[in-house]
Parts: structure tokens; sequence; C-alpha cells
């Protein structure tokens, strides 16, 4: 080759290793991946760039040849070269990890984890109202930095998206991107931002306690979003939570809306005194979030006392007692009227001197403008007693003291009763005992048994119990005398009959009552020995029978007196009331009423009964009672059980009436084997148990016999076989 074109290729070769050394180390275009225009690649010259190539000052030139794929082409003084340098990035990096978005009150808190790619630039979050955003520029940007958060690679970051609505749910979309801006798919959550911080607490004001009120006072919070205030309460505890116990009653279910900081109040009333209330506070804003609650309790109390009273006098009474009248004013609040009295002078307080013996501490419970009295039966005759009366309340609180006084006096005669014990031994022997209702000057007793006089004498002063004895010596109509008078002498006197009946002991006797109602009839042999039988009308008996049904009542003394057999109490049907067939005769001891078996006799209009002891009986009328007829029907005798026999048998037998009864036992050819009863019988039935001896106590042989039962003048005779 000749030098001078040597020469020639020389200068191009020199400039070429020249711009590959400027060229590698120029950055590749930031415009990569745009399309190149036809009028770069034309003779026009210019740059542009693609994803497969670059050209840069063409010159004008036209290329040279194929364009190589992935380089970089520079074309210097119309000549094209081609170099080698790093590809174009087209990759974008991976997904950011743990998106997620947690709701606050108008604030959604944001946090992720940026992609560990080492060309991880940063991360664009775009958030919409109605649905994902899908790519970087839908939706609107979560900052003014349009959205993007620059980071390194695996980093953590965080987002206060702030100012939102509450109630409005937001959509987020996360795309991470590198340096060539190759944005990642997107990562997505959502959330509804929303109000749940409650106000913060009231302050309480002390409760103001008053009747059957409370007056609650608190101070709302300083919260901007406070809304209002929920009161509650409860009798047993302090409620628990805004729907434990029951609301305040304002009207609006206890809750009272207010503004922050103001101050409110309620009067809870209609409350029961004495009954503790427990009452809780919560503050509440615009969804109903509430405060920790406050919570404070008390005891509704009356500290007021009722008004005192209109009307109060005391007079003094003929019987020595102190009348005390009092009319209470027309306070709606008066429960009662506390009555107090001294003989010292006006007892002021509620606890000087003494209550007056009402059973109830001095207390009468009374209506308002109600008029009330209390009979003081005094012990001291002759003295001045003050009294002071004070009305209270339910609580109860007291009125001052309304003070009155009288001097007692003595204008009545004392009562006087009289009793009379027997002997049941010695029954001629009498003890007679006045008893006065007070003390009774010695001078003035005097005491008569029969018109004969008994010497009375003192034996319980504190009872006033004067005692004599008398000795009996005669029947008939008695009666007891006696007479006193008090220490201001007032004079009385008091008396009583009585029967008085003496029973041989062989030949008996009927005891009558000074009214002819009542009578005994004591068979012969049934006292032991020869006996004075007294009859007592009730009215000496002082006892109140009419609630038990008793018409009328008598004693039979000597209670204790020793009997063979039974003895016929009669009472007439004309001493009590009602159907004669409701009657029958009853023992009363100890105010205990026992009603006994009885009979009623048609034909002399009695009621019957049979009894084995003296003492109080009285004639019982009652629609339960039915009496049967004394002396109805006649002589029963029943077949012996068992029969045949082999050890022993029963015989029974009915009687319509008292009297004389005989039964016995005879062969079959009349022979007397044994007998079994002789005497006096009541009416009803009577089982008699024959063990199958003799007279002797031998065992009988085995066989037929007989018994005979003998009543009135009337004979049965049965057949039966022992068996031995």
């Amino acid at each position: 080759m000749p030098e001078r074109r040597r020469a020639v290729w020389l200068v191009p070769l020199v400039m070429l290793v020249v711009c590959l050394t400027v060229c590698l180390a120029r950055p590749a275009p930031a415009d990569a991946g745009k399309k190149i225009s036809s009028d770069v690649i034309g003779s026009a010259g210019g740059q542009a760039s693609s994803s497969k190539y670059a050209i840069h000052d063409t010159f004008g030139q036209d290329p040279i040849g194929p364009v190589a794929t992935g380089i970089d082409i520079q074309l210097y003084d119309g000549f094209w070269s081609t170099l080698a340098v790093a590809a174009v990035d087209t990759e974008p990096p991976m997904e950011v990890t743990e998106f997620g978005a947690l709701a606050m009150d108008a604030e959604i808190y944001l946090e992720w984890t940026n992609p560990s790619d080492s060309d991880f630039a940063g991360t664009v979050i775009r958030y919409s109202t109605s649905d994902f955003p899908g790519a970087p520029d839908e939706g609107a940007p979560v900052s003014g930095s349009e959205g993007e958060f620059p980071g390194t690679p695996g980093s953590e970051s965080v987002y206060s998206h702030i100012s939102l609505i509450n109630g409005t749910r937001y959509y987020y979309s996360a795309f991470a991107y590198d340096l060539s801006r190759n944005y990642s798919e997107a990562v997505t959550d959502s959330g509804t931002p929303f109000d749940g911080v409650p106000p913060g607490g009231v302050t309480l004001q002390p409760l103001e306690i008053g009747d059957m009120a409370i007056t609650l006072k608190w101070t709302n919070p300083s919260d901007s979003d406070f809304d209002h205030t929920l009161v509650r309460f409860a009798t047993d505890d302090f409620p628990a939570s805004p729907t434990d116990g029951s609301p305040v009653p304002n009207g609006s279910d206890g809750k009272f809306a207010g503004s922050p900081a103001s101050v409110d109040s309620f009067v809870h009333t209609g409350l029961v005194n004495g009954t503790t209330y427990y009452y809780i506070w919560f503050a509440g804003d615009e969804v109903s979030n509430y405060s920790i609650p406050q919570s404070v309790s008390g005891t509704p109390q009356d500290v007021t006392p009722p008004d005192g009273l209109q009307v109060t006098t005391a007079q003094a009474q003929p019987d020595g007692s102190i009348k005390v009248i009092w009319m209470t004013a027309d306070d709606e609040d008066t429960e009662g009227v506390l009555v107090r009295y001294s003989l010292d002078g006006p007892p002021g307080s509620i606890s000087s001197g003494s209550p007056v013996p009402n059973g109830a501490d001095g207390k009468f419970s009374t209506a308002p403008a109600a008029r009330d009295t209390f009979h003081h039966q005094v012990d001291a005759i002759d003295t001045t007693y003050y009294y002071c009366l004070f009305t209270y309340d339910e609580v109860p609180n007291y009125s001052g003291p309304h003070c009155v006084g009288a001097r007692s006096e003595d204008k009545l005669p004392p009562e006087l009763s009289l009793s009379v014990f027997q002997n049941p031994y010695l029954t001629n022997y009498l003890d007679v005992y006045l008893v006065g209702s007070e003390t009774l000057v010695d001078t003035s007793v005097h005491c008569t048994v029969g018109g004969t006089g008994v010497d009375l004498n003192l034996t319980d002063a504190t009872e006033n119990v004067w005692m004599g004895n008398y000795d009996l010596y005669q029947t008939g109509a008695m009666t007891v005398y006696a007479r006193a008078r008090d220490v201001k002498l007032n004079y009385n006197e008091v008396s009583h009959s009585f029967s008085s009946t003496l029973v041989l002991r062989a030949d008996g006797g009927i005891a009558r009552s000074v009214d002819g109602a009542f009578s005994v009839s004591v068979p012969p042999g049934a006292v032991k020995t020869d006996s004075y039988v007294l009859i007592m009308g009730e009215d000496i008996e002082g006892q109140d029978l009419d609630r038990l049904g008793i018409t009328r009542s008598y004693s039979v003394s000597p209670p204790g007196l020793s009997l063979n057999g039974f003895v016929e109490m009669a009472f007439s049907c004309a001493a009590g009331t009602g159907e004669p067939e409701h009657l029958a005769v009853a023992r009363i001891e100890s105010g205990v009423v026992t009603p006994v078996a009885s009979f009623l006799d048609t034909k002399r209009g009695l009621v019957l009964a049979y009894v084995d002891e003296l003492g109080t009986y009285g004639l019982l009328s009652s629609p339960d009672i039915n009496t049967p007829v004394y002396g109805r029907g006649d002589l029963v005798v029943l077949q012996n059980v068992p029969n045949p026999f082999a050890g022993a048998t029963v015989i029974s037998y009915e009687i319509p009436r008292a009297g004389h009864v005989y039964a016995d036992i005879i062969t079959i050819d009349g022979r007397l084997v044994n007998e079994l009863h002789r005497g006096l019988m009541i009416p009803g039935r009577h089982d008699i148990v024959w063990d199958g001896r003799d007279a002797n106590g031998g065992k009988v042989a085995s066989g037929v016999y007989f018994y005979r039962v003998k009543f009135n003048q009337k004979t049965i005779t049965k057949k039966m076989v022992h068996l031995r």
C-alpha cells in the first residue's frame, strides 16, 4: 500500500481510539427506552435512543452497515462507530411487603417494608375512596411529594395519612420503583378512620344531700370532641358500664348534652331516705366513646323536723289518771308523736324524763292534723306531772317540745274482787281472798260469808291482797261480801253468791247453782268421804270465755276431790244460745276449752255429761257440734269377738242412758260361772273382757256358754263357744 493512503487511514483510526475513550466514560442516555424518530436516523443528524440502540450526532451521515443491538452507536465526522456498553435496565423491583393501613381517629397509619433489590430507589403510594389505584399515576398521592417515599433496599417506612373523614373507607396502593423508574406491581390495603378515643372524664363536685333528693353537680371535660355526659345510678353498688344500673330520670335517658368545660347539674328527687344511691358519670363524644367513669355515692336524709303540735293539754281524771290530749299540724312529713313526762319539771329533750307507758316507748303513730289522747295511770296522787310532746318524721327528726302539766287527783273508788278456795280434804275449810286495785285503808276492810264476819289480813302489800279463813257448816245459797276504802277515802264494795251442798258418801246427792241453771249429781259411793260441794258462777271466776264459744260457766269445788266413778254435769239448755243439738259440756282449764262426751235430754231440757273429776265446766255452743239425744233407743248387746275363742273374748254392749248394768256368764243349764260387772254406767258403748275363767279363777272346760247383760229391767242373753 502506498505511504500516502496508509497515512489517510491512520488519522481516522487515531480518532476512533479517542472516541472510544470518551464514549466509555459517558453515562447511559437518560431517555433510554424512547422510540428513535426517523429524522434522527436520516441525514438530519441529532440524538435519540431506544431499548436496542442509541445514535448521537450523526452530522447528516447515513449509517454504514447494520445497526448493532443492545449497544451504544456513535458517529463522528460522518463515520459510524460501534462501542460495547452496559445493557439498559427494564426490570422493575420486587413489591413492597408488610404493607398495612391502620385506621385511627381521622387518620390512617401506613407502614411497609421496601424490597431488597439493589437498584431500589423508592415507593409511590396512591389512594382513592372508590377503589384501589391500579397504576402509579391513578388516584391521588398520599403526600405533597407526589406520594413518593425514597428509600433504601429492605428498609422499613411509615407514614400517617391525616385529616381524613371518619367513617369513609380509603383504598391504598403501593408501587416500588428503581433507578430506571421501573414500577412493581401494586400492593394494596384499605382502612376506615374512626373516632375511638373517648374524651377525658368529668370533674365531680360534692353531692348536696336533701330530703328524698340528691343534687348532682359536675364540670364537663375540655376535649374539643366532647358531646354529652351520661349519668346512671343503682342502690346496691356502682354501675359497671354505660348500660348498667338505671339512667337518672332527666327525660333523656340520663344523657346531658353540653359543651367542653361547661358546668352541669341535676336534682334527683323521689328518693328513699336512708337508702344509699351509687352514681357514675361517663363523658362521651359524638360517636359515644365514653371516658373512664367517675363515681360517688350519697344517702338522702331528711334533716328538717315536721311542724309542731297545734293543740296540747293535760287534764286530771277522777280515777287519778291524767289525760294528755294533742293535735298534730297539717304536715305531710309527720309520722308520730313522742310523749315524755317528769315529776321534776318539763322534760325539754327527747332523752329527758321518762316515756309514758304506752307499750311503745312513748311513741304514738299518727297522721297529719290528727287528734290523739293518752290516759296516764299515774303512780302518785296529788302530784304534778309535767309532759313534753315532740312530733317526729320517718328519719326521725324531732320538733321542739310542746309542754303541759296537770296535778293527779283520785276521785274513784278502788276496784275490789273476791275469790273463795276450798280445801279438797277438809271441804268445810274455806280461804277467802280480797284483792284491791290500789292500796286499801286497813280499818276500812270488812268481809262476811253467809252473814258471818271474816277477819281479812293484808298478805301482799304490793298486790294489795287480803286473806281470811272461814269454816263452812251450812248449805244452800250463800253470799260473800266485802267493802273497803282507798287512801283517798273513796269507798267501794263487792259481793258474790255461791251454793253449798253436803254430799254424803253413802247416799250421794245433787248440788245446784244459785241460779238453778246447772247441777251436779253425785251417785252413792262416788265420793270417799262426806263432802261439801260448792258451785260458783262465772262472775266469781272472772273469765272472759265468750270468744271461746262458752255461753255460761261454773266452778265445781273442790277441784281436787277424789271420786270413785263419775258424776253427772247437767246444764239447762236455756243457759246457752243456739239450737240445743249444737250444745255440749266442756272442761275449762287454764283458758283451754276441751269438749267432753255430751247428751241432749230433750224431756228435761238438759245437756248432760259424765266426768270423773270436778273443776270448771261450761256450756259450749258451736254449729260443728251434733249432740246425740239422751235415752233414745234401748239396750244393745253385740256378739262376742272372737267366737269361738280359746284365750279371751270381748263382750260389747250399748246403753242409751246412765244406769245400773249387770253382766255375767252362765252354763247351758243355767248355773252361774262368773259375774263380770255390777254397777252404774254412763251412756254409750262399753266393752267387757272374759278370760274363760270362773269366779274362783279356774279355767272353765270347753263347751257352750251364755253371757247375759241386764239394764233397766231388760235382759239380753247370747251364746258363745269356749275352746281349750
